[in-house]
Formats: C-alpha cells, structure tokens, sequence
C-alpha cells in the first residue's frame, strides 16, 4: 500500500490516524489496573488469613495506591484525548463505562478487604448497592443508544467518586503516617464523597429518564 504525504500536514495526519488506539488503550489500562487492585489485596487478606502457605507481600497496598492513580489519571485521560484529537468509536463510547464498572468494583472491594467491618461498613455497603444499580439503569439507557457522552451530574460524580476512591486507597497505603485523628478525618471525607457520588449517579439517571424520548406502545 502506498501513502501519499502531502508536507508536514499530511504527515501529521498519517501519525495522528495511525495513533487512534490511544484512548481505547489507556481504557484498558484503566480495566486491568483495577484487576490487579482485587488480586493483590486478596492476596493481602489470604496471606493474613493463612501465613504458613503464602508467601507474604507486605508492599501490595503501596503498590495498589499506584494502582489506583493509573486508573484516575487514565480515566481523565482517555475521553479527552479521544475527543481533542478525533479519536472517538463505538467501541470506546460502551468501553470507558464498563472500565468504570471494573475501577468502581476493583476499588469497592479492596476497602473492605483491607478494613473488614469498619465503622462505616453500613454508608459503604448501602452506596455501593445503588452506585451499581443507577449505573447498571444507566448501562442499559447507553447500549440501547438512548444516550451517549456523560451528562452534568454524571461528570461532577465521576469527579467526586474518583476523588472518594484515590483518598480511600491512600488511607490504605499511608494512613498509618497520620496521627488518629488525622486519619478519621480522611475516611470520613472518603465516605461522605463515595455517599454523595451515589445520590449523583441517582440524579444523573433521572435525567437521563427525564431527556429519553419515550416510544408509543
């Protein structure tokens, strides 16, 4: 096959078709991140559980918290760099939700793995049973092409569940460096900002249900 450059424009052209993968890539950077945050700290919990039969790994939680940060940054990077350069698809358009999915999973049981039934498992628990059910109705409005992109609400609680996410992964990591206090503070914010991002994801379905059209029966 023969390409045809015509200057610098045409090159730069080539190049940025040539690099359309990016987005989808970091995409799924963000889903095995967010793998690989359940596997170590499974493995955390199993080697406390069961010391004499595997081998201990006492730098998973650091490890996760970098975790962690790949996916926050990947999940801020790829929609932008799809849309700046054109590189949006279909494909991305249902994979940047599901990676969510798996980032909002990953992290939602590494907390509890690491903290067992801390004094916030009731918030915890009850937000995590309607952060995937209004994201699991808003899943199904997005596959069945009723909407695309994100609305207002829907980008204000990616920021504040993300931001929930990163401080509880950093208490895990480094939490034992603050005083008590200090560290209540930190999870205390952590929960408000998980609880609030699922009273968002509510009010972002409701508008999608509000802005859908509605077929004749």
């Amino acid at each position: 096959m023969t390409i045809t450059l015509n200057g610098p424009r045409g090159l730069l052209e080539t190049v940025r078709q040539g690099l359309w993968w990016i987005p989808n890539g970091l995409t799924l950077a963000r889903i095995a991140a967010a793998v690989g945050i359940v596997v170590l700290f499974l493995w955390g919990r199993i080697t406390y559980m069961f010391p004499e039969f595997v081998p201990s790994f006492d730098s998973y939680r650091v490890f996760g918290f970098y975790l962690a940060t790949i996916v926050v940054v990947t999940d801020l990077l790829d929609g932008w760099i799809a849309r700046t350069f054109g590189w949006t698809s279909d494909t991305g358009k249902w994979l940047d939700p599901l990676a969510d999915k798996f980032a909002s999973l990953g992290i939602g049981l590494a907390v509890p793995l690491e903290y067992g039934m801390g004094w916030y498992v009731l918030p915890y628990f009850a937000a995590s049973y309607f952060l995937l059910k209004y994201s699991w109705e808003t899943s199904k409005l997005r596959f069945r092409g009723a909407i695309s992109g994100a609305n207002r609400p829907a980008q204000i609680k990616t920021f504040v569940l993300m931001g929930s996410q990163f401080l509880f992964m950093g208490d895990i990591a480094y939490g034992e460096l603050l005083n008590s206090g200090g560290q209540l503070v930190l999870q205390t914010t952590a929960i408000t900002r998980f609880v609030a991002s699922a009273a968002l994801n509510k009010w972002s379905l409701s508008e999608y249900v509000k802005n859908t059209p509605r077929h004749p029966e």
